[in-house]
């Protein structure tokens, strides 16, 4: 089958694939909604807090989150490389987990040992325990942020598993089917939710504010460039025609 997707313009079809075949050990989350591009959120660790907001919290908007995270004010630069890990919400000022605690939710960040740590709450964990964590998640009823399940590392949802977590039912941008796809890789960073309490965000609108004046004059977070001077920084990588000219093809 095709459908039309959502949100694009022009003429567009996309595939849509059987669903795929769920044992009767499965535990899964249902009601867990839909990723993808064109639908007004284009950060995918951002479109996933929308989703979970949609099941669990206030169902607030793709809009809303931008400006209560500051991601809508953000602008990092990695120096001397267009690297895609600079518009990643965890990466340099990690406006993921700040966004998170801010709705009230509660949770772990683990990772595989090998992975440059996001931040310095994150807990290193062995593929088999990072598998039992995304396990034990589920088994309380509350669904995993991870990165890197199907074809390139952005942000999705883990919403289930079956034979023993050997195939992590998810939601990411790269779906083909409508019910719940299944993970092609390991995430090597997760997110895992233990809860959430209720919070008052009037607050926090106000407070966005500021945050939005420190994110266009702060210089730096870690390694990245920020703001005006990540700007600055980007306008002079443009102008390095001997970079570009030192590249072949592939890497231009």
């Amino acid at each position: 089958r095709v459908t039309i997707p959502k949100g694009l313009l022009g003429a567009q079809l996309q595939e849509i694939m059987p669903d795929h075949r769920i044992d009767t050990d499965a535990v899964i989350i249902e009601g867990i909604g839909h990723l993808g591009w064109g639908l007004g959120m284009e950060n995918s660790f951002l479109g996933c807090v929308v989703l979970l907001e949609e099941k669990y919290g206030s169902k607030l908007s793709y809009q809303d989150i931008l400006g209560l995270s500051g991601y809508g004010f953000r602008f990092h630069f990695y120096p001397g490389s267009f690297c895609g890990s600079s518009v990643d919400a965890t990466c340099g000022r990690d406006i993921g987990s700040e966004i998170l605690q801010k709705l009230g939710y509660e949770f772990k960040v683990y990772s595989l040992p090998d992975t440059e740590k996001a931040s310095p709450d994150e807990v290193a964990k062995a593929k088999e325990q990072l598998l039992k964590e995304i396990r034990a998640s589920i088994d309380a009823g509350w669904p995993v942020l991870a990165i890197d399940l199907i074809n390139v590392a952005e942000w999705g949802i883990v919403t289930g598993y079956q034979k023993n977590g050997k195939e992590l039912f998810c939601r990411t941008y790269f779906d083909l089917t409508e019910g719940y796809e299944i993970a092609q890789k390991l995430p090597w960073v997760i997110y895992a939710i233990k809860g959430k309490k209720d919070v008052d965000l009037e607050s926090e609108y106000r407070k966005s504010l500021f945050v939005a004046k420190e994110l266009l004059d702060k210089e730096n977070y870690g390694e990245y460039a920020n703001g005006i001077n990540a700007i600055k920084t980007w306008i002079k990588a443009l102008l390095n025609e001997k970079s570009f000219k030192s590249l072949d093809e592939k890497q231009l």
